[in-house]
């Protein structure tokens, strides 16, 4: 049986690309995938990489994803990610 929201909300690889030109240490990246991954499908809101390296709270608006690229934004640090 496919959890098609647990698909949704899988975990981006632009985002541990984003946290690696930010200078984030492996730990970090690790730990904020976990995390990531930890948190239930259906949650409209996601944590923003670039806050959680700073060990701020930034959280990434997300919509439904249709297979298609979705376009997202840090509430609190206003940077942009295509996922």
């Amino acid at each position: 049986m496919t959890d098609n929201s647990r698909e949704n909300f899988a975990y981006p690889s632009i985002l541990t690309v984003a946290l690696r030109n930010a200078g984030a240490s492996l730990s970090t990246i690790k730990s904020f995938e976990a995390y990531w991954r930890a948190l239930p499908p259906g949650v409209e809101k996601r944590p923003c990489p670039l806050c959680y390296a700073q060990g701020r709270q930034g959280w990434l608006h997300l919509t439904k994803m249709n297979g298609a690229a979705t376009p997202v934004r840090c509430e609190r640090c206003r940077e942009h990610f295509v996922i």
